[in-house]
């Protein structure tokens, strides 16, 4: 990612051409390769359990050959599904592991630790391309260390006192519940919003518009006491102030809009 670039930072190709899409899809063969792996291991290793008489727990999950090919096709569905909708993938990859059987205490353990990983690497990622506030990365590092320490604490008492483990499956259906309302209703005023102010309600182009160097200060070329500008230079110019324009607006509008609602 930080190779190829992203919002706000360069990479080392251009966006678009045929080496960015090689970036892109770099990745791909050592993921399939090492879920290739260690899917054989497990199914290698569960097989000896099966051959020796070995007594599963309750919520064990059975990595035989047909589960181990099909629950990768579970997390990347997930995996798809949480960078469509921009939120966690633990948040869908919790439901998937407790349908498939899993144990809802350790569900939620293994969900959470895979999100370590994603979260870390997009935090450095932003990091190095100075795409993240250091106070504001910061201030909701503790204020999620907090909660997750009280929302631990309080359903491991929970579960001790009253031996069940419903308690886990209660609060991530809330979870779940409460953010499918609330990601449905900031993506409707979003949408208005920008239906109100004429934005581009389409699907935007994947490259961002990169001006040509000196767009913005066209030069006076003199030549034989002959003053020339170039069009496309000025043109660009006047492109990017209506830009510029158009977002001031854009920010003044949006403040007042939630100045009215309060």
């Amino acid at each position: 990612s930080i190779l190829k670039g992203g919002e706000g930072g360069g990479g080392i190709v251009p966006c678009g051409t045929f080496w960015y899409w090689v970036l892109v899809a770099a990745p791909l063969p050592l993921v399939l390769t090492i879920v290739w792996y260690c899917g054989n291991q497990l199914s290698d290793e569960y097989e000896i359990k099966v051959k020796n008489e070995f007594e599963f727990a309750e919520g064990d999950l059975h990595w035989n050959r047909r589960n181990v090919r099909l629950y990768p096709m579970y997390c990347i569905s997930a995996g798809f599904a949480a960078g469509a909708l921009g939120i966690a993938a633990g948040t869908i990859l919790g439901p998937v592991l407790l349908e498939l059987g899993m144990s809802p205490l350790v569900g939620t353990s293994s969900s959470g630790f895979m999100v370590i990983f994603t979260a870390s690497s997009t935090t450095f990622q932003f990091l190095v391309m100075g795409q993240l506030r250091i106070d504001y990365g910061a201030f909701f590092c503790f204020i999620g260390l907090i909660g997750g320490a009280i929302g631990n604490t309080v359903v491991t008492a929970l579960v001790k006192k009253y031996k069940k483990t419903w308690f886990v499956v209660a609060i991530l259906a809330a979870v779940l519940g409460a953010s499918t309302i609330l990601m449905g209703f900031a993506g409707w005023e979003r949408a208005e919003l920008a239906y109100n102010h004429g934005k581009n309600m389409g699907i935007r182009p994947l490259c961002p518009v990169v001006l040509p160097p000196g767009a913005l200060n066209p030069t006076v070329h003199t030549h034989n006491l002959h003053k020339e500008t170039p069009l496309i230079a000025q043109d660009a110019k006047e492109a990017a102030v209506k830009r510029i324009r158009h977002k001031i607006m854009h920010d003044a509008a949006a403040k007042i809009a939630k100045k009215t609602d309060k």
